[in-house]
């Protein structure tokens, strides 16, 4: 038997492995190059957000439903920040007046939200937003100067007329709505006046809405208290219920205080007719035009106004800017919806 030279076997077996690794090295670069470009392609398609602070001031001139406007950011905002590590919103809740002084002191945020009468002030702080959103045009048209498009609708509501069965007898509330008022002379002389209905319009005119759908409101004897241009949606309310009026012509806060009152036993039998075609209940957001972060705003804009961010404004009692979405499926909520679908004016917020 010939006799194995191992030293001449262990130098052909390791040749011979050596040779193996090499093909297999070879055939694995393009399958490593394919698997290379789409690590790539994977993070160019990934929207990169550097860290930062965004700051949000939300500037209320109108109610909104249930709960405050800015609760409702906050809690998106922290939505987002899960998404966007790095990046941090921070919601400040401002009267129009303190929003002012804030920046003619020079102090301004990243982003507004605002509604009606803040816009005629804000328009001049705001960049134009190049974004195609997934909002009403009817809402999108009410923001846009020279067809350039500076904020975004994000929530909604609609005015009701309120009163109770003992007041309307069957009828609807907007054909006793100037004469359902009385006075009531006193012994010595005095006359109380208990008005047909009441309204505040120190932030938004409701009598606007009132007379897209049923006419003006004529200055009747009794009808309503010329202060009512002075007074708030809150003093409107006030004077509903401790009987100065008949009829209170309020907002969707409105009718979720009323609702509360009814569940307590505290009035009895009542009555809405919600006012459609016409509303300036509407906030808006954008981006200011001193930020050094349109990009993420924008980004964080995009965020509150896609449907699955809209879908939970149920929780705030406010209506979704897009196109019919169906947010309430039963109560009083579900019957201003209907209504709420009926807008097809919304004035210019600038």
């Amino acid at each position: 038997m010939k006799k194995i030279d191992w030293k001449r076997f262990l130098v052909v077996l390791l040749r011979g492995m050596l040779s193996i690794l090499l093909i297999i090295g070879v055939s694995l670069i393009p399958l490593a190059l394919v698997f290379s470009k789409l690590r790539a392609d994977n993070y160019i398609n990934i929207p990169v957000i550097k860290q930062c602070v965004i700051e949000l001031w939300n500037i209320d001139t109108f109610e909104g439903g249930t709960s405050s406007k800015t609760s409702f950011l906050s809690s998106v905002a922290i939505d987002f920040e899960k998404e966007n590590n790095g990046c941090y919103i921070m919601v400040k809740n401002k009267t129009l007046d303190e929003c002012l002084l804030a920046i003619e002191q020079g102090q301004v945020p990243d982003m507004f939200s605002f509604g009606a009468q803040a816009g005629k002030y804000l328009k001049q702080h705001l960049q134009e937003i190049d974004y195609n959103f997934n909002i009403n045009p009817i809402f999108l048209d009410s923001a846009k100067v020279d067809n350039r498009l500076f904020a975004c609708a994000w929530c909604y509501g609609i005015y009701s007329l309120i009163s109770t069965e003992s007041v309307t007898n069957g009828n609807d509330i907007s054909s006793i709505a100037t004469t359902s008022g009385e006075q009531k002379q006193f012994k010595n002389d005095k006359i109380k006046i208990t008005y047909s209905i009441v309204f505040g319009e120190k932030s938004t005119k409701p009598t606007t809405a009132y007379g897209v759908n049923f006419g003006d409101l004529n200055q009747n004897k009794n009808a309503y208290d010329t202060n009512n241009s002075e007074k708030s949606a809150y003093d409107a309310y006030c004077d509903f219920v401790e009987n100065r009026a008949k009829i209170l012509l309020g907002t969707q806060r409105d009718v979720a205080r009323i609702e509360n009152r009814a569940k307590l036993g505290k009035i009895q039998d009542v009555v809405y007719q919600h006012i459609g075609q016409y509303t300036d209940l509407v906030q808006y957001i954008g981006v200011c035009n001193l930020s050094e972060n349109k990009n993420i705003s924008t980004s964080f804009i995009q965020f509150l106004t896609r449907t699955e961010t809209l879908q939970t404004l149920s929780k705030i009692g406010m209506f979704a800017p897009n196109l019919n979405q169906l947010l309430y499926t039963d109560g009083v909520y579900k019957d201003m919806q209907i209504v709420a679908n009926t807008i097809t004016k919304v004035p210019q917020v600038f």
